[in-house]
């Protein structure tokens, strides 16, 4: 039964860490919201970024919520699109913002300008500084092309908890079995032939040192045929039954105009003595 079961969770604690380290005794429900909402948001920042993103760990303090974020290096990944990253500011400040909190921003912003307007009437001020204000409060946000503070921001103006985000390059792609699958993922919805990029991967799987062996599986309408299908290629040895073996997994969905595919790879790794 081991093959039919995500392989990280049968090896919690034999040879792999839980990735969210806290522990809250009266309020469990609102800070495990947090941890999964935090955690799908910057797994979608990161996609918008065009930044290949492996684990994320998340560690609760009382003081504020820390964030390690693995992403592959810069050179490795494709290249970032404009039409994405003109979205990224946008994805990153309203999806935090409950409608709670945009109440309490709009209620702050029309208090700030009965003030100005009252203080404009006692000559304090002159038009000239309440046109500016009013530009400056309805005035599209810049793009920004680094997600790190606007995500921080957003954060803090959401939960009034500081986030402080870290980011941890890997210079492998072969070190997380997210990399791997994001390269597949980026391949089929360019159109390219699965068993080509099976072969790519699997060829240059052969070469890496402290890789025993890689499973891969995509499933959905393959290459636009009619009927669904499965197909799935390996080399080497990925044994999910021993619970001994470091084994990385991950699961991916490609987006294309003939439905959605997805995507799932295995990665056995060299034990470390």
């Amino acid at each position: 039964m081991a093959h039919k079961v995500n392989p990280i969770s049968h090896r919690l604690g034999i040879n792999r860490h839980h990735d969210s380290l806290w522990f809250s005794q009266f309020q469990y429900a609102q800070v495990l919201g947090q941890s999964l909402k935090l955690r799908k948001h910057m797994t979608k920042v990161m996609a918008q970024s065009a930044l290949s993103g492996g684990r994320i760990g998340l560690i609760k303090t009382p003081s504020a919520w820390h964030a390690y974020m693995h992403v592959l290096k810069p050179s490795y990944t494709g290249p970032v699109q404009s039409s994405k990253t003109a979205k990224l500011r946008a994805l990153s400040m309203d999806a935090f913002l409950t409608p709670q909190t945009k109440n309490r921003k709009q209620q702050n912003l029309r208090t700030a300008l009965t003030y100005v307007l009252g203080a404009q009437s006692a000559n304090f001020v002159t038009p000239q500084d309440v046109s500016r204000l009013i530009q400056l409060s309805l005035g599209r946000p810049k793009p920004q092309l680094n997600p790190m503070p606007t995500l921080s921001a957003a954060w803090r103006a959401a939960y009034l908890s500081p986030l402080k985000l870290t980011a941890l390059v890997d210079k492998n792609r072969w070190s997380s079995a997210h990399h791997v699958a994001d390269i597949i993922k980026v391949g089929l919805e360019k159109r390219e032939a699965f068993r080509r990029l099976f072969n790519n991967v699997l060829s240059e799987a052969v070469k890496q040192k402290n890789v025993l062996g890689v499973r891969l599986m995509c499933s959905g309408r393959l290459n636009g045929a009619k009927i669904a299908r499965v197909e799935s290629a390996h080399v080497g040895r990925v044994p999910l039954h021993g619970f001994n073996n470091h084994i990385d997994y991950a699961h991916v969905q490609a987006y294309t105009s003939y439905g959605i595919l997805g995507i799932k790879v295995w990665i056995c790794y060299e034990n470390k003595k």
